[in-house]
């Protein structure tokens, strides 16, 4: 006996989408947690910016011949110290700019998964692996921090090594920082504006006083101060009582103490114009 075969099912149409049916489009973001300060940008920018520089300083006394010994670029060990602050600027903004291009084409082609990876993007994900590096960097700031110290305390202030150490210094910071809470943040800035507080007593007190050294510490105690008057993201309340306690802490900050203090000089001032009925609302017309 033959049995007989089975039959496909006929394919079910899918029903059309209802015109006042609200369609989702509130799609996560695969990208927005690796965006801004992720370390990983900062790390190749810095990465390029020292070979870059290493490579000019390699080639610069085969530029700087007997012929072009008078040449723009061949006279940088003779500028005064205002004038090593371009070279201080500059090297600045080629990380800035490094870090824009790595953040721009970085996420999709290095941090987010894909099916397939170019060799490019495969290197540059290696050499950027900052998550097990973590130690070797905070060393290489710890060194570069007190080469910036010797550096000043022998006056002997070199603009494109205090430059790269700086960038050391800021790159294993912002990996230290990402580690932690924006809470914790925030105290290790104040902690670091002390710090930078203290730097700046004892340069004026012991000497000399470099002015990109002193401008590095007052840039320190700014983005300190900044720190303070943000506001710190609190997740998502699951109860009221975590919902009041979320409010009663934001309200308790500084930025937001004063925030209040300005609104309430501005309603108060707004509410005593409108009550009074005394107050002229034109020039007084004399007889």
């Amino acid at each position: 006996m033959q049995h007989p075969l089975p039959q496909a099912s006929p394919t079910r149409p899918i029903p059309p989408v209802a015109q006042n049916q609200a369609i989702d489009t509130n799609v996560p973001d695969a990208g927005a947690a690796k965006r801004g300060w992720f370390p990983r940008w900062w790390l190749l920018s810095a990465l390029f910016c020292c070979v870059l520089v290493g490579f000019v300083a390699v080639l610069l006394p085969v530029i700087c011949s007997a012929r072009a010994s008078k040449a723009f670029l061949c006279q940088v060990n003779t500028w005064t110290d205002w004038q090593q602050g371009i070279i201080v600027g500059g090297i600045w903004l080629l990380f800035l700019i490094g870090w824009v291009i790595a953040h721009v084409f970085g996420v999709g082609t290095i941090e987010v998964s894909r099916e397939y990876r170019g060799s490019i993007a495969n290197i540059l994900r290696t050499i950027s692996e900052f998550e097990t590096t973590y130690v070797l960097l905070y060393i290489y700031g710890v060194l570069a921090f007190w080469a910036i110290v010797i550096m000043w305390y022998l006056n002997r202030f070199q603009s494109a090594a205090f430059a790269l150490c700086s960038l050391i210094v800021f790159v294993g910071s912002s990996c230290f920082l990402y580690r932690h809470s924006p809470s914790d943040r925030r105290l290790y800035l104040i902690g670091a504006a002390i710090l930078s507080l203290f730097c700046i007593a004892v340069m004026f007190w012991i000497g000399p006083v470099q002015q990109d050294i002193l401008a590095a510490e007052i840039l320190f105690v700014l983005i300190a101060v900044v720190s303070l008057f943000r506001r710190i993201p609190n997740p998502p309340a699951q109860n009221p009582v975590q919902a009041l306690a979320a409010a009663r802490a934001r309200a308790i900050t500084p930025g937001q103490v004063f925030m209040a203090l300005l609104r309430s000089v501005i309603r108060n001032r707004v509410a005593r114009n409108q009550n009074n009925p005394n107050q002229p609302q034109g020039p007084q017309q004399w007889p």
